[in-house]
């Protein structure tokens, strides 16, 4: 275990409101754990969703089965 964890930890809850890594973020907001991106890309949502969040960033993506 990192000796900054708990600290780590505790600054991803303030900012994000998960306190769990990984914390994927797009644009400073956190879509999600692991599972969740799991179930996202399962779902065939996390393309749009990453999209959506990315804004002009996002310039070309392609689901890789």
């Amino acid at each position: 275990m990192n000796e900054l964890g708990p600290q780590l930890q505790q600054s991803l809850s303030e900012s994000t409101g998960r306190r769990t890594v990984p914390n994927v973020l797009v644009n400073g907001k956190s879509i999600g754990g692991g599972d969740d991106i799991e179930a996202m890309h399962v779902g065939g949502t996390l393309i749009e969703s990453v999209k959506t969040l990315g804004g002009k960033r996002i310039v070309e993506m392609s689901r890789v089965e």
